[in-house]
């Protein structure tokens, strides 16, 4: 999950570099990414939840 992590700052970076910039087509980019990396640490999360046995 540390990778899923990290990804998604990165790209929290990368967008506020973005939007300091002022270039509307990078930030677009950056946050094209975004429903991707969410797809990935909920994943992630996933696997580290305990799954319900019945009884």
């Amino acid at each position: 999950m540390s990778f899923e992590m990290w990804r998604l700052r990165r790209i929290a970076a990368g967008l506020a570099r973005a939007n300091a910039r002022g270039d509307a087509s990078a930030a677009r980019r950056w946050l094209a990414r975004v429903d991707g990396a969410l797809a990935d640490l909920d994943r992630a999360q996933d696997r580290l939840r305990p799954r319900r046995r019945p009884r």
